[in-house]
C-alpha cells in the first residue's frame, strides 16, 4: 500500500534522452552513494550535510523491535553511517492511524525525545514502512524498509530499501535546511537529478513526475500556479491546487494538464518534505486533539496536501469520510491553509513502485539500472550457474537446482534437485528435495510461533497473478482457480478456512499447515497446491494446525528470521550451497570390519547402528571380521568386505557363484573398527574411552546437553557426502570425525565415476605431519601421497605451502575399481589372502593397508616406483594394472578433519562444538563450576554433591548416587533441579592438587565434592566382572611416566611401595600396567554407584602418597583391595555395561525434563518427553517415567497432580500401543475406590502411593493398563473438582434462606442458552489454567422457557425425586431415596435421578462420604424439617447442546434454595455452585452454560488463569431495539441427533493436559472472538456476528476433531450456497443437537426449510425453531399446593 491509497502500477518514466538520460540517472546515483560512502567513513558527524535523524515507522511493536535490531546491526557493520540517529516507531495497537497519523506521532515522539531547539538542527527523515504489503507478501513479515535489493554497498552487505533511500536522497540532504522533515514511502523509488531545482523552500516541497495525463488518473495531480504552466523541467514551481486521482475532464477543468507539445501530460506525485515551521503546526494540532486524531485512518497526501494551494477547496473533507475523520480534516486544513505547496519538477527521474509481486519481479530483474549495469543480479548468493540468466538471485544459495528464468530468489537455501519454474518469487525457504514449483508462483516459508512456546515453520504458496487482498465477490483466486472451488476441491467448508474474518479472501484463509521444519513446510505446502493443480479432491487431515497468510504475519518469530539469515549469511561467505541434515544413509550395505578377537565390540557397535536409527531398516548393517585370526589391515579388510557383501548380494540374486554385476547397484560403507585392545607402548595415552574411540561421544552443543555419539556423527557426515553420488564402495575409519562444514561444500559430480577418490581437507602443515598429503596435478589426479620422512622432509622445505590437502580416511571405489578388486578372492596363493575366501583355502593370511598401500598404487607415480616383485605393493599394482593413475582428489577449503587418536586431539576437538563444554548426557544437580575447556560425559552428580571440573579436564562415567538411598529403578526424587552451570572463562589451571574429596574415608554415605585439576581425567569404567574402576591421572603421566605430575620413583618412594606392590612380577615397570586402581564390586542389583569410602580408597595412592605410610588401616586396605593396571583395564571393560549406563542416563535427563515441565506448569507438549526420538524403547524409561510422575503427584499442588496424573494415563496408553481397548470407559472398579477417596479427601501422597501399587498389577497386559489408564482418568477428575472446590473454600459463610410452608413449590423457569463464541475455554482446568471468555445469549424457544425445576418440603422425610418432560407432566418418573445409600450414585451420568442428588448434596441439605453419618431421614429433619420433594423438566431433547443440564441443575438448585433455604438465589453463587455440582456428577463442563441460562440477554463472561476459580459476568448493552431484531435473525435447528458432552470432553481434556499444539493454540483464538462477538452485539453488528459464528465452529472443530457429523456439514453447506445465513454452528461441544444459524433476513425460517429439504437422507428429526432473546433471566414463581 502506498501512502494509505490504493497501491500504485506507475511505469518507468523518462525523459526525450533515451539511453544518455539513464546514464545521467546513473551518474547521479553514484554521486550520492560517495556522499553516503564518506558519511561512512566518517568517524564522527561529517561536516557536509546529511540527514541527522531516521524514523522508521513499523506497524507493531514486534515489527519495531525488529526493525530496531537488524538497525543496530547494519551500524555495526558499517552499512548505516554511525552518526545517523535511528528511531523506529511502532503504530498504537487499533484501527489503522495512517500514513498522515504516523507522521504525526512521529512528530511527538521526536518532541518527547528532542527539544525543540535541538529538532531546529535536525534534518528528518522518515521511511513509512508498516503495514502488510498483501499484495507482496515477502515484505509483510520482515517490512518494507528491509526489502533486499540488486546492489551493495562497498562493506558487500546487500543494499536494502532503508539504504536506498538514503543513498538516493543524499544530495537533497545537503540542498535543504536544518529542520526540515521528508517523507517517504518504503515500497517505491526515485531516481532524479538536483541540478535546476530548488529544494529549500518554506511549506510544503513536494517531488513531482510529468507523466502522461492517464497515470494521473490513478494517483496524486498537482495544479500549478496559471504563471507557472509554461516551466520546463528541472525546476521548482509553486503548486495552486492538490488533487486526488482525478479524471481526465477534472484535469481539464482544475488547469492540471501542463503546456507541452505532444500528448497531454500532468505533474503525478511522489515524496514530499516541509519545513521546521510546518512541523510545528502539525504538532500543536496532534497535540490538542491526539485521542481523536488516532481514532481514524489519516493519509499524509490526500489530508496534508488538498488543504494547500491558492486554489484548494473543502470538498475533499466529506469524501469517502465519517463525521469524526471529517472533523480531523478540518482542524489540518485550518491549521495549514496558509501554507505554500511548491513542486520540484524532476526530469530526467525514473519512478519504480515495488507493491505487488508483478512489480518485484520486472523490477528486479529486468529494471533499476540506475543502480548497476544490467544483467548485474546475482548478489551476496553462492550457485548463481544453477539459475536463469534474467533471475535474480540476493542472499542466496542455489546448488544442484533448477530456477527458471526471470526468477527472485531472496534468503533461500535451494538444492537436491529443486525445481523452481519461470516468473516465480522464492523468500526464505529451504528445501533439499527434488521438489517442483510452478511457473509464476510465489513461495515464502516463516518461522511462527505456536501458543505452547514451540517454534513451526509454514510455507505460502500462491500464484503471482494472485491478489491476496481481493474478496470472494471480487473473484478472490487461488493459483488463478476460483478460491472457493479449492476450499471446496480440498474437502473443506469456507468455515474450516476463515477465522469469522469479515473478509473473505486468500489473505484470510487459513489453508497453510505448520510443520516443525522449514523442509517439512515447503514439502507439505507443495503437495496440496500441486492436489489443487491437478483438482485432487482428497480431503484435508482435520487435525492439522493451518494457518492464513495473515494469522502467519500475526505470529511470526521476527528473531529467528533473524538468525536464519546470520547463519545463512555465514554460510554464503564460504559459498557452501545448501543441504538439508540427512539422518538416514544412503546406502543398502554397511559392513563393519574388526578384528576376530573383537567381534562381540563389533556386533555391539552394529547394533547401535540399527538401534539409534542411524539408517534405515532396509540397510543390512553387519560385522565382517578379519579372517583366520589374523590382522590383514584396513586394505585387506576392505577387500575382504567387498567379497562377503558381493557373496550376499549375489546369493539374494539366486546366483550359484559370487557375480561382480551385483555391484552395478550397490551403495557400499566400509566401516574400518578401530581397536580398543591395541599394543600401547609406554609412552602413549592411555584412550580416551575404554570401549574403543568409535563409541565415544559428541555433544550437539544444546543447553540441554544431548549426546550424539561419533558413529551417529559419522555416518552424519557419510551420508551428506555420498548423496546423489555414483554406486560404488565407500571406505573410512571409525575414528575420523569431520568438522559438518566439508560434506556442505562438495558436489555429488565430485566423485569419480572410474577409479579411486580420496576426500582430502585443507589443513595447516602441522597438523598433516601425522596424517599423509596428497600432491595433486592440474588434472585433478594424485600424482603422490606423502608419509612419514618423504612427508617431513616436504613440510621442512621452507617453499612448502602453508595449507595442504591432508588425507581424511575417506575415499570412495568407483565400481569397476571395486569389481576388479572383488576378483582378489580368486587368487588363494596372493591377495586371495586378505579374504576369508583365501585362508579357508589353505593360504596364510596377509596384510596391507588402504591408503599406504592399496591408494599408492593408484597414483601417477606408482608406475615409476621400484618395487620387490614379491611385495604385497608389487602384487596390489600388477593386479590393478589399467586403474593406475586413476586415483582423484576431492579437496575440501572450508571444512575440518580431525582424527581423535589422542585424548588431548579429543578434549580440544569437543570444546568448538560444545560451547563451552556443557555436561553432555549428564545430571549434575548442584552448582559446580566447569571451566573453560573442561569435558563431561555421561556423569550422575546428586545435589549432596559438587562438581568442580578444572580448565581442559576430563570426566567421564560418574556415579556419585549413593547406593543405599537409591531404589533399582531410580526415582528421580532428588533431582528437582537443573543445575545452573557457567563456564568459567577467566579460571586458570590448578598448579597445586587439592584434596580431590572434600570427605574424608568413613565421615559421609555420599560423596560431597569432586575437584578435578585442571589438565586431569577422572573416569569411572565399569569391568565385565560387576565391578568398576576410578582412574585419576594427568594428561601427559602416561607420555611423562609420571603419577599426577610425580615421577614413578618419587610415588614410590613416598608411597612407600615396592615393585611388587604395583607390578607384582612383570618386569615392565611402567604407569602403563601398574596396578594402582582399585576396583569394586557392583551391588546385588548390578548398580555401580561409588561411596565415599570406595572413591578415597581409590584416590588415596594417586592423590597423597604420603597417606599410604602414615595411615596403616588406609595402606592394608588399598593393600588387599584388588587393584588393575590401565592396560587390564582395556581387556575387562565391558561396552554392555558402558552403553547400558548411557542409556540410563539418557532416561532419567527426560524424566527430568518431564519434570520441569510439569512442575514449574511450561505450557509445552508432554509427548515430547514421552516419545522423545527412540528414547522410550530405551531399558527402564517406561518404569523411571512412571516413578518420576508419581512423585510429583505424590508431593505437587493438586493443579499439578491433575496434569501430573493425566500424563500417567497417557503414558499408560502409550504403553499398550493401540491395543487393550479404549481409553474411555468405566473406571469403578472397588479396588481403586480407596485411592480415589485419598485424593478426594485431599491426602494426594497416600492415594497416589496406593494407585501406583495396583497399577502395577495391572501391567502384564495391555486390557489391564487401558483399564489403569481409565482410573488415573478418574483421579484426574477428583483433582478438577477439588480444584473447582477451591473457589468455596476461604469463601465467606453463606445466610441460610428462609423456607417455605410445607407443601408450597417453589417454581424456577429458565430459558436456553446459545452458545455465540469462547466456548471450551470456560472448562475447567482450561478455565484456571489458561482463563476463559465467553460470550452467549439466554433465548425462548418457540415463545417459552424450556427448561425447570420445582421444589417443596414435604412431611415425610425422604427424597421424593420426580423427572419430568414437562412443567405439567402429569406421569412422571420417580426416583425414591429413603437411605443414604440410595445416594451412592450420585455420581454416575446415566443414574436415574443422578443430577437431582447431586443437587441435594451440593446445596448442603444432605451429606454423605463422610464415616458416622447419620441416615438419610435424620439429616433431612434436621436440615429442613422434613422430605424434600423434587421436579426438574426439559423440553429439549437429551444431548441437545443447549447447556441443558448445567440449567437444570442451576434451576434444581435455586428451587431448593428458595423452597429449603439451603444454597442461593443468586447468579453469581448459582454459577459457582453448578460448576461444583458438575464436577460431582463427573460430566465436568465448564461455566458458560449456567451464566447462558440463568442471567438475561447476551453476555460475556471470564475467568482469570488462577485458582481459586472465579467467574465474572458483564451483560452487554446492545442499541435499542437489537433484541428483537437479532432475535428475527436466529433460527435454532434440532439436527436429529443426540451425543453426551461428556465423551468429547474428554478427549479435549486429555489433548489440553497433553498441551497439543493445535489445541493450546485455539484456545487464545476462541477467547479472543468471543470478545470481538461481545463488540458485535454492542455495535449491533448481526453480520459480524454470524462471522464470529462461523469462526467458533471452526474452532470446536479443532478443538475435538470429529464433532461434526456429515449431515450436519451438509447442513450448513446448503444453507450458504443458498445465500440465506451470515454464519452457523453447533451448539455446545457439537457431535449433535441443535444448530444455531444467523440468517442474513429477518424470520428465514421457510427459506431454511425449502433449502433443506433438497437435501438427500437428511435425519427425519429434524426441527426448525424460532427464537426470542431471554431479557428477564430465570423466573421463580411460588405454587400453593
Amino acid at each position: 500500500e502506498y501512502g494509505g491509497r490504493s497501491t500504485r502500477e506507475m511505469p518507468v518514466i523518462q525523459g526525450a534522452g533515451g539511453e544518455s538520460e539513464e546514464a545521467l540517472l546513473r551518474e547521479s546515483y553514484e554521486i550520492n552513494s560517495k556522499v553516503y560512502e564518506n558519511q561512512l567513513r566518517a568517524s564522527c558527524s561529517s561536516s557536509a550535510p546529511f540527514w541527522d535523524i531516521l524514523v522508521i515507522t513499523a506497524s507493531d511493536e514486534q515489527q519495531r523491535a525488529h526493525y530496531q535490531h537488524i538497525c543496530d546491526l547494519r551500524v555495526e557493520s558499517g552499512s548505516i553511517p554511525s552518526s545517523l540517529k535511528i528511531h523506529v516507531f511502532a503504530d498504537p495497537e487499533g484501527p489503522r492511524i495512517g500514513s498522515g497519523g504516523a507522521t504525526l506521532l512521529v512528530l511527538h515522539n521526536l518532541s518527547k525525545i528532542y527539544s525543540s531547539e535541538q529538532l531546529d538542527q535536525f534534518r528528518v527523515m522518515v521511511l513509512n514502512a508498516g503495514g502488510m504489503s498483501q499484495r507482496l507478501p515477502n515484505h509483510s513479515s520482515g517490512g518494507k524498509a528491509l526489502a533486499p535489493l540488486p546492489s551493495t554497498l562497498k562493506n558487500g552487505e546487500l543494499l536494502t530499501m532503508m539504504e536506498a533511500k538514503l543513498v538516493t536522497y543524499a544530495s537533497v540532504a545537503q540542498a535543504v535546511s536544518p529542520g526540515t522533515m521528508l517523507l517517504t514511502c518504503a515500497d517505491d523509488l526515485v531516481f532524479f537529478h538536483t541540478v535546476g531545482l530548488e529544494l529549500d523552500r518554506a511549506g510544503f516541497t513536494t517531488f513531482a513526475q510529468v507523466s502522461p495525463a492517464e497515470i494521473g488518473e490513478k494517483h496524486g495531480v498537482f495544479v500549478l500556479e496559471p504563471d507557472q504552466l509554461s516551466r520546463q523541467a528541472p525546476c521548482t514551481s509553486v503548486a495552486a491546487r492538490y488533487l486526488e486521482k482525478p479524471s481526465l475532464a477534472v484535469m481539464h477543468e482544475a488547469g492540471a494538464i501542463l503546456d507541452r507539445d505532444g500528448p497531454e501530460q500532468a505533474l503525478t506525485d511522489s515524496d514530499f518534505m516541509f519545513d521546521r515551521t510546518t512541523a510545528r503546526k502539525l504538532l500543536q494540532i496532534f497535540e490538542a486533539h491526539s485521542e481523536e486524531i488516532l481514532k481514524y485512518e489519516v493519509d499524509a497526501y490526500g489530508d496534508f496536501l488538498h488543504p494547500l494551494g491558492s486554489q484548494a477547496t473543502e470538498e475533499y473533507v466529506s469524501v469517502g469520510a465519517c463525521a469524526g475523520l471529517q472533523q480531523v480534516r478540518r482542524w489540518l486544513a485550518e491549521a495549514l491553509r496558509s501554507t505554500t505547496l511548491h513542486c520540484a519538477m524532476l526530469s530526467p527521474a525514473s519512478f519504480y513502485h515495488i507493491g505487488s509481486m508483478k512489480e518485484y519481479i520486472k523490477h528486479l530483474c529486468h529494471g533499476l539500472h540506475e543502480m548497476h549495469p544490467p544483467r548485474v543480479r546475482q548478489l551476496r548468493s553462492a550457485g548463481p550457474e544453477f539459475a536463469g540468466s534474467s533471475s535474480c538471485i540476493m542472499h542466496s544459495l542455489v546448488a544442484e537446482a533448477q530456477v527458471g528464468e526471470g526468477c527472485v530468489l531472496e534468503y533461500s537455501s535451494i538444492g537436491g534437485g529443486m525445481k523452481i519454474g519461470a516468473g516465480c518469487i522464492v523468500s526464505s525457504v529451504s528445501v533439499d528435495a527434488p521438489l517442483s514449483l510452478p511457473d509464476n508462483c510465489f513461495m515464502q516459508t516463516l518461522a511462527v510461533k505456536l501458543q505452547d512456546g514451540a517454534l513451526g515453520f509454514v510455507t505460502h504458496v500462491i500464484s503471482v497473478l494472485d491478489n491476496p487482498k481481493a474478496g470472494l465477490a471480487q473473484g478472490a483466486t487461488w493459483m488463478q482457480r476460483p478460491l472457493e472451488q479449492c476450499i471446496s476441491g480440498l474437502g473443506l467448508t469456507p468455515e474450516d478456512v476463515w477465522c469469522g474474518e469479515s473478509e473473505r479472501n486468500l489473505w484470510n484463509a487459513s489453508l497453510f499447515t505448520v510443520h516443525s521444519s522449514k523442509a517439512e513446510s515447503v514439502e507439505g505446502t507443495l503437495a496440496v497446491v500441486h492436489r489443487v493443480l491437478a483438482d485432487d479432491t482428497t480431503e484435508c487431515t482435520g487435525s492439522e494446525v493451518r494457518l492464513s497468510m495473515g494469522e502467519s504475519i500475526s505470529s511470526k518469530d521476527l528473531p529467528c528470521e533473524a538468525a536464519q539469515r546470520t547463519a545463512l549469511d555465514e554460510q554464503i561467505a564460504h559459498g557452501k550451497p545448501s543441504t538439508a541434515s540427512t539422518t538416514h544413509a544412503p546406502w543398502n550395505f554397511i559392513a563393519v570390519t574388526c578384528a576376530e578377537a573383537e567381534l562381540d565390540r563389533c556386533d555391539l557397535y552394529c547394533e547401535l547402528i540399527r538401534s539409534q536409527a542411524m539408517v534405515p531398516k532396509s540397510t543390512i548393517v553387519m560385522a565382517v571380521p578379519d579372517p583366520g585370526g589374523a590382522r590383514v589391515g584396513s586394505g585387506g579388510a576392505t577387500v575382504n568386505a567387498i567379497v562377503v557383501v558381493a557373496e550376499r548380494l549375489s546369493a539374494a540374486k539366486g546366483f550359484k557363484f559370487i557375480e561382480a554385476e551385483v555391484l552395478d547397484t550397490a551403495r557400499v560403507l566400509v566401516i574400518n573398527l578401530g581397536h580398543s585392545k591395541v599394543e600401547l607402548c609406554a609412552d602413549e595415552e592411555p584412550p580416551y574411552n575404554w570401549c574403543g574411540r568409535a563409541f565415544a561421544t559428541v555433544s550437539t552443543g544444546g543447553a540441554r546437553g544431548e549426546a550424539l555419539s561419533q558413529t551417529a556423527l559419522l555416518l552424519q557426515q557419510m551420508a551428506r557426502l555420498s548423496r546423489s553420488a555414483p554406486c560404488g564402495v565407500w571406505v573410512c575409519s571409525s575414528e575420523s570425525f569431520m568438522i559438518a562444514s566439508c560434506s556442505e561444500s562438495i558436489r555429488p559430480s565430485a566423485w569419480s565415476s572410474k577409479g579411486f577418490t580420496a576426500l582430502a581437507i585443507s589443513s595447516d602443515s602441522e597438523y598433516s605431519r601425522r596424517h599423509g598429503v596428497l600432491q595433486i596435478g592440474e588434472d585433478g589426479r594424485v600424482e603422490n601421497l606423502l608419509y612419514g620422512e618423504e612427508l617431513a622432509k616436504y613440510l621442512d622445505d621452507p617453499n612448502a605451502p602453508q595449507q595442504v590437502p591432508t588425507l581424511t580416511g575417506v575415499g570412495f571405489f568407483s565400481i569397476d575399481l571395486a569389481a576388479a578388486m572383488l576378483n582378489f578372492y580368486t587368487d588363494d596363493a596372493g591377495l586371495g589372502a586378505c579374504t576369508y575366501y583365501g585362508v579357508d583355502s589353505g593360504a596364510d593370511p596377509i596384510s596391507f593397508r588402504v591408503w599406504l598401500d592399496l591408494a599408492q598404487m593408484l597414483t601417477l607415480k606408482a608406475e615409476s616406483l621400484e618395487l620387490d616383485p614379491n611385495s604385497i605393493q608389487a602384487k596390489l599394482r600388477s593386479s590393478l594394472q589399467s586403474h593406475v593413475g586413476s586415483m582423484h582428489a576431492v579437496v575440501s577449503n572450508d571444512g575440518a578433519y580431525r582424527c581423535r587418536d589422542s585424548k588431548s586431539e579429543y578434549l580440544s576437538q569437543r570444546c568448538p562444538l560444545d560451547n563451552h563444554c556443557a555436561p553432555t548426557n549428564s545430571i549434575l544437580c548442584a552448582p559446580g563450576r566447569i571451566s573453560r575447556g573442561a569435558v563431561v560425559d555421561h556423569c550422575m552428580v546428586p545435589p549432596e554433591c559438587v562438581l568442580d571440573a578444572g580448565q581442559d579436564s576430563f570426566c567421564s562415567g560418574l556415579d556419585l548416587v549413593s547406593v543405599t538411598t537409591r531404589p533399582r529403578a531410580p526415582s528421580p526424587t532428588s533431582f528437582r533441579r537443573w543445575c545452573s552451570l557457567t563456564s568459567s572463562k577467566g579460571s586458570s589451571d590448578v598448579t597445586v592438587l587439592p584434596s580431590l574429596l572434600a570427605a574424608p574415608l568413613g565421615e559421609a554415605s555420599v560423596v560431597q565434592r569432586v575437584s578435578v585439576p585442571g589438565s586431569c581425567v577422572l573416569q569411572q569404567i565399569r569391568l565385565k566382572d560387576q565391578h568398576s574402576v576410578m582412574v585419576l591421572y594427568r594428561l601427559h603421566d602416561p607420555a611423562n611416566q609420571t603419577v599426577l605430575g610425580r615421577s614413578l620413583q618419587d610415588f614410590q618412594s613416598l608411597a612407600g611401595l615396592s615393585h611388587k606392590d604395583l607390578w607384582e612380577d612383570s618386569e615392565e615397570h611402567t604407569l602403563w600396567n601398574a596396578k594402582l586402581y582399585c576396583c569394586f564390586r557392583s551391588d546385588d542389583a548390578g548398580r555401580y554407584s561409588i561411596s565415599p569410602q570406595q572413591a578415597s580408597l581409590a584416590m588415596a595412592a594417586q592423590v597423597d602418597p604420603a597417606s599410604l605410610v602414615s595411615d596403616q588401616g588406609l595402606r592394608a586396605a588399598w593393600i588387599a583391595a584388588r587393584r588393575v593396571s590401565m592396560s587390564e583395564i582395556l581387556e575387562l571393560v565391558s561396552v554392555e555395561a558402558e552403553l547400558e549406563w548411557q542409556s540410563q542416563l539418557l532416561t532419567w535427563k527426560e524424566a527430568l525434563s518431564l519434570h520441569d515441565v510439569l512442575v514449574n506448569r511450561l505450557q509445552q507438549p508432554v509427548m515430547r518427553a514421552l516419545r522423545h526420538r527412540h528414547i522410550e524403547a530405551l531399558p527402564g524409561f517406561q518404569t523411571c517415567m512412571l516413578q518420576m510422575l508419581d512423585m510429583i503427584a505424590a508431593t505437587a499442588p493438586v493443579d499439578i497432580v491433575a496434569r501430573a496424573l493425566a500424563t500417567i494415563a497417557t503414558l499408560l496408553v502409550v504403553i499398550a500401543d493401540g491395543q487393550g481397548g479404549l481409553r474411555l470407559g468405566p473406571a469403578g472398579n472397588p479396588n481403586w475406590r480407596p485411592a480415589l477417596a485419598m485424593i478426594q479427601a485431599g491426602e494426594c501422597s497416600d492415594g497416589v502411593r496406593l494407585m501406583a501399587q495396583l497399577r502395577s498389577g495391572w501391567m502384564e497386559n495391555p486390557a489391564g493398563v487401558i483399564r489403569a489408564a481409565r482410573h488415573y482418568d478418574a483421579a484426574v477428575q477428583v483433582c478438577i473438582s477439588r480444584c473447582v472446590a477451591s473457589a468455596f473454600e476461604d469463601a465467606p459463610a453463606r445466610t441460610r434462606g428462609t423456607p417455605l410452608e410445607c407443601g408450597v413449590w417453589c417454581q424456577i423457569e429458565c430459558g436456553a442458552r446459545i452458545d455465540l463464541g469462547g466456548g471450551w475455554s470456560d472448562t475447567p482446568p482450561i478455565a484456571f489454567e489458561a482463563g476463559g471468555a465467553v460470550t452467549n445469549v439466554s433465548v425462548l424457544l418457540d415463545g417459552q422457557r424450556p427448561i425447570g425445576a420445582r421444589a417443596r418440603i414435604i412431611t415425610e422425610p425422604v427424597l421424593r425425586l420426580k423427572l419430568c418432560t414437562s412443567s405439567d407432566d402429569t406421569e412422571p418418573e420417580e426416583v425414591m431415596c429413603v437411605q443414604l445409600s440410595d445416594l451412592d450414585d450420585y455420581s454416575k451420568p446415566q443414574a436415574k435421578g443422578s443430577l437431582l442428588k447431586a443437587a441435594v448434596l451440593c446445596s448442603g441439605a444432605v451429606e454423605v462420604n463422610t464415616p458416622g453419618l447419620p441416615e438419610l431421614g435424620e439429616q433431612l429433619m434436621a436440615s429442613v424439617g422434613g422430605g424434600i420433594e423434587i421436579e426438574s423438566w426439559s423440553v429439549l431433547p437429551q444431548g441437545s447442546g443447549m447447556g441443558t443440564s448445567s440449567i437444570l441443575a442451576g434451576a434444581v438448585l435455586a428451587a431448593l434454595a428458595g423452597a429449603t433455604g439451603c444454597g442461593s438465589l443468586q447468579s453469581d453463587d448459582l454459577i459457582q455452585d453448578v460448576l461444583r455440582l458438575e464436577q460431582m456428577l463427573t460430566t465436568g463442563g465448564g461455566w458458560q452454560d449456567q451464566v447462558g441460562g440463568l442471567v438475561a440477554g447476551f453476555k460475556i463472561a471470564e475467568s482469570r488463569a488462577s485458582l481459586p476459580l472465579q467467574v465474572r459476568v458483564k451483560k452487554l448493552e446492545a442499541p435499542p431495539g437489537f433484541l428483537q431484531t437479532m432475535g428475527a435473525h436466529l433460527v435454532l435447528i434440532y439436527t436429529g441427533r443426540t451425543r453426551l458432552a461428556k465423551d468429547i470432553l474428554q478427549n479435549v481434556l486429555w489433548r489440553w493436559y497433553a498441551r497439543v499444539s493445535e489445541t493450546s493454540l485455539t484456545i487464545d483464538r476462541l477467547k479472543s472472538n468471543a470478545h470481538r462477538c461481545a463488540r458485535a452485539v454492542q455495535e449491533g453488528d448481526i453480520k459480524t456476528l454470524g462471522a464470529c459464528l462461523n469462526t467458533y465452529w471452526s474452532q470446536k472443530k479443532l478443538m475435538a476433531p470429529g464433532c461434526e457429523p456429515e449431515d450436519a456439514r451438509a447442513m450448513i453447506q446448503a444453507m450458504s450456497q443458498a445465500g440465506l445465513i451470515h454464519g452457523a454452528s453447533l451448539m455446545g461441544a457439537g457431535g449433535g443437537g441443535f444448530m444455531c444459524v444467523v440468517t442474513k433476513e429477518p424470520h428465514a425460517k421457510e427459506q431454511l426449510i425449502v433449502a433443506l429439504s433438497a437435501l438427500e437422507r437428511l435425519n427425519g428429526d429434524v426441527r426448525l425453531h424460532t427464537v426470542e432473546i431471554d431479557n428477564e433471566g430465570f423466573l421463580m414463581s411460588h405454587i400453593q399446593p
